[in-house]
């Protein structure tokens, strides 16, 4: 039922326990943040973080939102502790354009209890909690637009810990939306987590939404009349094109789709001809783009001949011909290409622009300056509402001492603290890559470690991420964790070796912390990419920039252009390959299991490997090979008509700008003073300030500093911060800020339909009607 995992809000964003765990601890080790908390004797050398959204029974009853933090703790000397946080979530609503969900240690801090060693210490303890009401950790900031009755701006965010409890447990973090024209739905519904099918994140879109949207668009583009597509229905008679008139028109959700029905009439002399069509619409992500592919019932037409033609036996042989042509008209010319604009060019162009409107928002793109920022790639999308899940991961927050992509021969030498490579052993090298084939390993040198334990994929492992492994317990990557040798042919396969793709970490002989990775193979080399990080020292920089508020509403369309389908169809399926080869290569786990079980055989193990890639259709044989998958995952998703793309320019008033001064390492702030232009700004104050002339409004607040102008002209803003530490250390930084004056931004446009046949009859000639899907036959 549309809103039934929504509960009546337009739309629900939810993120899992892992990923505000990952969030929050790449934001507690950058720039040193949970290290500073403590006094100067604790010297924090690493933590791991672990987060839970299950209610702390010492926490108040009137409580709202309360999240636990409790963090493991590593100090010099061999100390160990843990400190237990308790703080309520909530929506920070202070600034006019944004809602910012936040842990708010300012004003909700429950619980703050520090041990050492096992002994609680009052006094430090008093310290680091005096210290983290200092702050709050920004999470997600939502921009909003609160007087809007426009359906894409977004009027208010609400938020609820959601404590499931399903046997699933699949806490999570509910943020719900309200935008222009809606109610806010009930917030006590959600005691439970809707299917994220273990993706970090996932947007539900309520379907009642999707029609408040996409009702106007249709009517527009058909060109009924206002109103008349409502609640995603039509009755009436509205002539198309060529005498066929649309009769009926149905959108509603299905199970696990979108359904979708039409019919049309025509008539002429001494015939009235009818046709009716049913499809499912199928909403996915598929290589990184959210695509729709879809299911056609067989196309019902019947033709009505009157009694009096059947006495006229020259009218009745010349329907022959007519009827022939009608039935073309109605079939080919208007019912699929009704399907096919509904679902390409309607439901996946709106689904489409929204998702980057939450990806901004989940970015925090031109509204703050998130402590670290939040990278998100698009998942998977399913119907249920409509859900699209997101795959949620701090950004690169560490300065990076080296990165970058190397080759090993067998018994070189390799340093990761620069990334050179030798054939000799020298001064600073960590591994060597001893033996041949299988038998090779990487063997860590003097004053290395390797570390001890799993990290995720290489994109979207940090430096928090090494903390948690175990150092110095071994001393070597052996080939079985690396590579399986292929010792026999698999069609899919060209390499001999199916590399693992684990991701490794070490501390390397400067002291360095490094992940590294075995990407590839052969019988002479390793291919790794690597990335290795600076050590903690206190510098400072000036991070943020002038953003415009997204504006989804109030704008000027400067241009349109349209992709066609062979161009969209042929980077489609380049992106579909590249994905293939990854998950073609991506089958240790299979291998391991098979050994574990000990079975040895080669027949056993191509079967289980053969087993990883999905058979192309359940009740043939299983069949398998790289074109016939390709084929089938590129057709399900071909596009009949290219993408029409809007480019946009909102109105706006000012443009602004979120700065902070990101101090790294351990240093304590004491002050620090901002200048703008030459012009030094007094701290904790507001006003005006002057650059080449212009007007800039101020405002500044410790480490931030806000900087908006409504000025047309573009400049370069220089920014200078200078900080003072509490042992009298001063560190000094200036920056040059591009003010440019363009806010625009691009994204799909729905056509007319007419626009749509028009491009249609010109990019597929022949339509040839099946059950279950149409198949596009010719393409220019």
């Amino acid at each position: 039922m549309a809103g039934s995992q929504t509960h009546g809000f337009d739309m629900v964003i939810e993120v899992s326990t892992a990923t505000i765990n990952n969030l929050v601890s790449g934001i507690f080790d950058n720039e040193g943040f949970l290290g500073s908390l403590f006094p100067d004797s604790y010297i924090l050398e690493r933590f791991d973080l672990a987060t839970n959204f299950n209610r702390p029974p010492d926490v108040p009853a009137s409580a709202e939102n309360p999240v636990e933090l409790i963090a493991s703790l590593e100090f010099g000397e061999e100390n160990t502790g843990q400190l237990r946080i308790v703080a309520g979530m909530v929506v920070d609503r202070s600034d006019e354009d944004m809602d910012l969900v936040q842990i708010d240690f300012k004003d909700h801090l429950f619980v703050c209890e520090l041990s050492i060693d096992g002994t609680s210490i009052g006094l430090v303890n008093t310290f680091v909690a005096n210290r983290l009401k200092e702050h709050s950790i920004p999470l997600i900031p939502i921009p909003v637009n609160r007087s809007s009755s426009d359906t894409l701006d977004i009027t208010r965010a609400d938020l609820k810990i959601i404590d499931d409890s399903t046997d699933e447990d699949g806490d999570a973090l509910g943020v719900m939306l309200t935008f222009g024209g809606g109610t806010a739905g009930n917030l006590g519904a959600f005691n439970s987590a809707f299917a994220r099918e273990g993706a970090g994140a996932a947007v539900a879109i309520n379907f009642d939404w999707l029609c408040r949207n996409i009702g106007p668009r249709i009517e527009e583009s058909i060109g009924l009349s206002e109103g008349a597509f409502s609640n995603c229905r039509f009755r009436g008679s509205h002539t198309i094109k060529d005498g066929v008139k649309l009769t009926e028109l149905d959108i509603a959700p299905g199970d696990d789709n979108i359904q979708v029905s039409g019919k049309v009439k025509k008539s002429g002399t001494c015939y009235e001809a009818s046709g009716e069509i049913g499809a499912r619409i199928f909403v996915s992500i598929q290589a990184g783009e959210l695509r729709v592919r879809f299911e056609t019932d067989d196309p019902d037409i019947d033709v009505d001949i009157p009694w009096y033609c059947y006495l006229a036996g020259g009218i009745l042989g010349a329907l022959g011909g007519i009827l022939i042509g009608v039935i073309s008209s109605i079939v080919g010319a208007i019912l699929i290409p009704l399907i096919l604009w509904i679902a390409q060019s309607v439901i996946e162009s709106t689904v489409s622009n929204i998702a980057g409107q939450v990806t901004d928002a989940i970015g925090g793109a031109g509204v703050t300056v998130p402590l670290v920022g939040v990278g998100n790639v698009l998942d998977r999308a399913f119907i249920d509402d409509l859900t699209i899940t997101y795959d949620l991961f701090p950004e690169e927050y560490a300065e990076v001492k080296s990165e970058g992509n190397l080759t090993l021969r067998n018994g070189y030498f390799l340093d990761l603290d620069n990334g050179i490579v030798k054939s000799s052993n020298f001064s600073g090298a960590e591994f060597q890559l001893e033996g041949t084939h299988v038998g090779r390993k990487m063997k860590t040198l003097c004053g290395t470690s390797l570390g001890a334990g799993r990290l995720p994929d290489f994109s979207k492992a940090r430096r928090f991420h090494l903390y948690r492994l175990t150092y110095g317990e071994v001393n070597e990557v052996p080939f079985d964790q690396v590579a399986v040798y292929v010792d026999f042919p698999l069609p899919w396969i060209e390499d001999k070796y199916v590399c693992s793709r684990r991701v490794f970490g070490a501390k390397t002989s400067d002291g360095c912390l490094s992940l590294f990775q075995i990407y590839h193979v052969d019988d002479s080399n390793y291919y790794i990419r690597y990335r290795t990080y600076q050590m903690e020292s206190s510098t400072v920089r000036i991070v943020g920039s002038f953003r415009c508020r997204p504006a989804w509403a109030n704008f000027e369309v400067a241009e349109i252009n349209y992709t066609s389908a062979a161009e969209l169809n042929s980077h489609f399926r380049e992106k579909v390959q590249l994905e293939f080869d990854d998950k073609s290569l991506d089958l240790i786990d299979k291998v391991e299991a098979i050994r574990s079980e000990r079975v040895d055989e080669k027949q056993g193990l191509q079967v289980a490997l053969k087993s990883a890639i999905p058979a192309v259709d359940a009740k043939l044989e299983p069949l398998y090979g790289e074109a016939l998958t390709l084929d089938k995952q590129f057709l399900d998703y071909h596009k009949a008509v290219g993408d029409w793309l809007e480019r946009r320019v909102p109105e706006r008033k000012s443009k602004t700008g979120h700065f902070r001064a990101s101090v790294d390492g351990d240093a304590v702030v004491s002050s620090v003073n901002w200048s703008v232009d030459g012009h030094g700004l007094k701290p904790e104050t507001e006003g005006e300030v002057r650059v080449q002339g212009e007007v800039f409004e101020y405002k500044t607040s410790g480490n931030y500093l806000t900087l908006s102008s409504n000025s047309g002209k573009e400049m370069e803003v220089p920014i200078k911060v200078i900080v003072v530490t509490e042992k009298g250390s001063v560190f000094t930084e200036i920056r040059c800020v591009p003010f440019k004056n363009d806010c625009g931004y691009t994204v799909r446009r729905i056509p007319l339909f007419m626009e749509y046949i028009e491009k249609f009859s010109s990019e597929f000639g022949i339509v040839k009607a099946r059950s279950k899907k149409p198949e596009l036959i010719v393409s220019r």
